[in-house]
């Protein structure tokens, strides 16, 4: 029985980690394809479909990718970081007057440990999370708010300094890294009560 579970749960792991996801590729150009596609690391993996050829794609050549169907829809850009020259591919959070972006998380897929134990797949670290203004190609990076990283009430601070009511409550510690959302969203709402 026990040699039964294990090659059942060894065909379920091939299987999960070999499909891509549905994705539309939306190229500089401004044109678009659909296919097959998964994100590795700061590259896109992608075919047009079951048996076709396979293509990388970076920052070169490609503006965008979503993923997922109707409400589900996940964003990624490509964006600068501001003050670097890293080009970094950025899950779109929030939208409105300031953008909300955070890295992709490094997903460790699942496997089999010691004496044949499964392990589930697992998200690994934190995100870093991301700011811009309109349409700007480049983002500001407020930090993960682990400790030795940027200084997340210094940096949202002076990003939202337009909005005094706001960074008076980052100062106060009444907004935190954890509230980024709300954050965002309160800025976004003109700043008011």
């Amino acid at each position: 029985m026990k040699k039964i579970i294990t090659i059942i749960s060894l065909l379920f792991f091939i299987t999960a980690i070999a499909q891509k996801q549905r994705v539309v590729l939306v190229f500089k150009d401004g044109t678009m394809t659909t296919g097959l596609g998964k994100i590795v690391g700061n590259k896109i993996k992608f075919k047009k479909g079951k048996g076709k050829k396979k293509y990388t794609y970076s920052h070169k050549e490609v503006n965008s990718l979503v993923t997922g169907e109707g409400n589900t829809n996940i964003e990624y850009f490509y964006k600068f970081i501001e003050g670097k020259k890293k080009v970094v591919l950025l899950e779109l959070v929030k939208k409105g007057k300031v953008k909300l972006y955070k890295s992709i998380s490094t997903y460790v897929p699942s496997s089999f440990g010691p004496n044949g134990v499964f392990i589930e797949g697992r998200h690994k670290g934190s995100s870093s999370y991301y700011v811009s203004k309109s349409n700007n190609e480049k983002v500001f990076d407020l930090g993960d708010g682990t400790p030795f990283t940027k200084n997340f009430k210094k940096a949202a601070s002076n990003y939202f300094k337009d909005c005094s009511i706001l960074t008076n409550m980052i100062q106060d510690k009444k907004y935190k890294i954890k509230d980024i959302k709300e954050i965002v969203k309160f800025y976004n709402d003109g700043c008011k009560w």
